[in-house]
């Protein structure tokens, strides 16, 4: 007992001593998490790689820090790094499927990069679509060695965001923005606390106010966007995307704002966007795929080929390029070979709920109806208010002849939004019930809100074909022709015309006359 006592002052300050680093390192978290986030932002990532790590040595428990270095170092090539802290993550939070997701596609990186192949192949790019960022101090290489500044409440409310711990950052932010209403950082971060828990349209108003004060802040406008489009209130996510352009046009707000005009249907801004952003860096692999993703959805499936073939053969496990390679498949009605590929992409996504609900579309486009029930109802099951989910399980009932269950999930989903798609749905349940002519007038209000795409002309055109509206029919299919010269609707279009008759009837000649006597006609 007396050694304990006698050895309990050197504890006392070995453990002093131990509290006193322990401080200063938690003193300098924030500052280095904001300048690594602010380097990875400007796909600095050797630099960023270098300040997140600091962060993850000083505050092991740090896991935005450590899914942003993991992606660092991916950028840099630094896979074995990568997949120990992909590992790391899956300890911490087992629940999180992105951090399996990001860990097994660095795996299949490593397994592939180890494969017998040119050393030409092209440089690897995986990251993510956005990356949250603050103002941050300007923090230079090597990091300081001098005393930390004195710490704000601003740094108290971003510890507790950094740590998750929401109410408290809340508690916080709420009493600087009660003492100083104007200012922009902590409005910035009050909605950022609110995005992150999926508060969105709490989070919006909070970004907006920021924005009334600071109208140049890109990182605000940048994450109003994203909220806007989560909200699916794309007009306003348009506009927003478009003047954070204005201040500084970065890759990703450049990708964020032609998904946006993508989902509104004006394609070829989009694509005008994503070789925008090509142009900024060449090697952004997702902007490349997008790009792809969109020609395809132009018809230009050799286009779209030719790109994803490009990416598989540097990056095999590109679940992204995997998905766009079985919508292609599917385009060409190679059914069994698009569902393996589309597989393939959930496998490697984590479950993408995206690829889950095209993957549906094919089952029901290739009358399997049981198999897409089962992931429309999965898909309800992780959100009970998924538009998506209700689509499917209503077509899903519909092919299974339940006309009336069918017609309750479109019911639901309109609730959530009219759409191109919900009309068509509304047009089959209608046809499906014998109402021809409401049919028609669905058809028209689908080719009507989205009139650049191709594919619902085609299916109007063929309803016309089943109901005996011929004449209708051929001059549908002329419209393909020239709305969509050079894609494969247009192919799809001059066959349908080459089968009719009465399009292209066989040449004139007269009747033969009788000919008992088997004597030659000329």
């Amino acid at each position: 007992m007396k050694n304990r006592c006698k050895n309990f002052p050197t504890f006392l300050a070995l453990l002093q001593i131990f509290l006193c680093h322990l401080a200063y390192a938690q003193d300098l978290v924030a500052p280095l998490f904001n300048q690594g986030i602010a380097l990875y932002s400007q796909r600095d990532f050797l630099g960023a790689s270098e300040y997140l790590g600091q962060v993850c040595d000083m505050a092991p428990n740090n896991t935005q820090a450590r899914f942003y270095l993991a992606y660092s170092l991916i950028a840099i090539r630094k896979f074995d790094e990568a997949f120990r802290h992909a590992e790391i993550l899956c300890g911490q939070d087992p629940q999180n499927q992105q951090y399996f997701a990001l860990r097994d596609q660095i795996q299949k990186t490593i397994s592939a990069s180890r494969a017998v192949r040119p050393s030409s192949s092209g440089r690897y790019s995986l990251v993510p679509k956005e990356a949250k960022v603050s103002e941050s101090p300007n923090l230079t290489k090597p990091p300081p060695t001098n005393p930390p500044r004195e710490r704000t409440e601003l740094d108290g409310a971003l510890d507790a965001f950094d740590s998750q711990n929401f109410a408290s950052a809340s508690e916080i932010l709420d009493a600087i923005i009660a003492k100083d209403p104007k200012n922009a950082k902590a409005l910035h971060y009050r909605g950022m606390v609110e995005s992150q828990q999926g508060k969105y349209s709490d989070a919006r108003p909070w970004f907006e106010k920021a924005i009334s004060v600071k109208p140049d802040m890109f990182e605000t406008f940048f994450l109003l966007g994203e909220t806007l489009m989560k909200e699916e209130k794309l007009k306003e996510a348009e506009t927003t995307f478009a003047k954070a352009i204005a201040i500084k046009e970065d890759v990703f707000a450049l990708i964020n704002f032609a998904e946006v005009k993508k989902r509104l249907g004006k394609m070829n801004d989009a694509v005008e966007l994503y070789n925008k952003a090509l142009k900024i860096d060449g090697n952004v692999v997702e902007a490349k795929l997008n790009l792809a993703d969109v020609t395809l959805d132009q018809g230009k499936v050799q286009e779209a080929a030719q790109v994803v073939n490009e990416v598989l053969t540097s990056d095999p496990a590109n679940s992204f390029a995997h998905f766009i390679k079985g919508k292609i498949l599917y385009s060409g009605n190679l059914i069994d070979d698009s569902i393996a590929e589309l597989k393939q992409a959930i496998s490697g996504s984590g479950d993408n709920s995206y690829y889950k609900t095209f993957l549906a579309k094919v089952y029901l486009g290739s009358g399997r109806g049981n198999e897409a029930l089962e992931i429309g109802n999965d898909l309800l099951k992780d959100d009970p208010n998924s538009w998506d989910a209700r689509l499917i399980l209503a077509e899903g009932l519909l092919l299974n002849g339940e006309v009336a269950n069918a017609q309750e999930h479109a019911e639901q989903a309109e609730k959530v939004k009219r759409s191109p798609d919900l009309f068509k749905l509304k047009a089959k349940i209608a046809r499906r019930s014998g109402n021809n002519e409401k049919a028609q007038e669905m058809f028209k209000a689908c080719i009507s809100s989205d009139p650049k795409n191709g594919q619902n002309y085609l299916e109007f055109a063929l309803f016309l074909e089943e109901t005996g509206d011929q004449p209708f029919a051929v001059e549908v299919y002329k419209e393909i022709k020239s709305k969509f010269p050079e894609s494969i609707f247009a192919v799809q279009a001059q066959a349908k015309l080459d089968s009719f008759p009465s399009v292209n009837p066989p040449p004139l000649s007269s009747p033969p006359k009788p000919n008992p006597q088997g004597k030659s006609l000329y």
